[in-house]
């Protein structure tokens, strides 16, 4: 894959503001109108161009999970707070926590969409690694159009966002966008810079990394238990890249020195919790095939040059 890709990225500012539907499913279309939010019509647009428009929404109760998704049925679950859908949205409290999952949720489906049968031919400890990926770069999309619709007279969720558990990463993107943009920079530059600090700021909150890899172990469990084979690949800078799109365009937010650190850098995959440290052990251990005298080969003919097999 040719990585010289620091071409002009599309932005936001250049969705404008297209208030169309088209192309919008209708439970997206009614959540946009219950909360006032038609200005933003043309950002949620371009996160759902981004994923196959068969995928579908529902709203309800998750019991304070913000979303799930169920990838054979293709629909996308928002929680709607122990509320019935239109009480949730019209609730000042409660929309703009809606909102913001179904943001980061839409922008999880696109990348569910993109590895799609493919995680399983991962090393465990690199899909670690892509999990983190994952939800590091839904966030900060997610925090990317809660700041531009504070713009565009929407400030709610940039509100909640700043009184939450990633309030170090809306700073982070306020900052450099507010510096960036009154020093005259490009809208485009300045815009990427923003992510690729935010993206980097998710990395240093052991509580959400910990949480992160807990759900990927927990993905390889279910991996294992359907009895669906983990592979020893590793995780290319190719798929960082993709993993890391702009939203609506096909270059990365990440420049070249940051790709290359996130390779070998234990910063970016390193895992510190004890119970997740075991975990993982325990389930490379499960992925080798060939168990000789209570030792994992990952062959037997590698097994038969250290072992009497009989």
């Amino acid at each position: 894959m040719d990585l010289s890709f620091f071409t002009q990225a599309k932005t936001f500012f250049d969705f404008g503001l297209n208030q169309s539907f088209d192309g919008l499913p209708p439970v997206l279309q009614n959540i946009i109108t219950h909360t006032g939010s038609e200005n933003l019509t043309a950002l949620f647009a371009a996160l759902w161009r981004d994923i196959d428009p068969a995928w579908d929404i529902n709203l309800c109760d998750l019991s304070g999970h913000g979303y799930d998704m169920d990838v054979d049925q293709k629909i996308l679950s928002i929680d709607s707070k122990g509320l019935l859908p239109d009480q949730a949205l019209s609730s000042s409290y409660f929309a703009p926590q809606i909102l913001l999952s179904l943001i980061e949720g839409i922008r999880m489906v696109r990348h569910v969409e993109w590895l799609d049968n493919a995680l399983e031919r991962y090393h465990p400890e690199s899909i670690v690694k892509i999990g983190r990926i994952c939800v590091a770069d839904s966030v900060s999309q997610t925090i990317s159009v809660a700041w531009h619709g504070r713009g565009q007279g929407c400030d709610a969720m940039w509100k909640h966002l700043l009184c939450g558990m990633h309030s170090d990463m809306a700073q982070c993107f306020d900052r450099v966008m507010e510096r960036g943009l009154s020093q005259g920079g490009d809208e485009s530059d300045v815009l990427t810079e923003a992510l690729e600090m935010t993206f980097r700021t998710w990395f240093t909150d052991e509580d959400r990394v910990v949480r992160c890899d807990h759900d990927s172990l927990n993905v390889m469990d279910e991996l294992l238990n359907d009895e669906i084979e983990i592979g020893f690949k590793h995780i290319e800078q190719a798929s960082i890249v993709c993993l890391t799109l702009q939203v609506g365009g096909n270059v990365t937010y990440l420049c070249r020195d940051v790709l290359r650190d996130m390779m070998r850098n234990p910063f970016y995959g390193a895992i510190d919790s004890l119970i997740n440290q075991t975990h993982l052990m325990q389930i490379i251990r499960d992925t080798k095939i060939n168990e000789v005298a209570g030792i994992p080969f990952r062959d037997i003919d590698l097994a038969s040059r250290f072992m009497m097999i009989d």
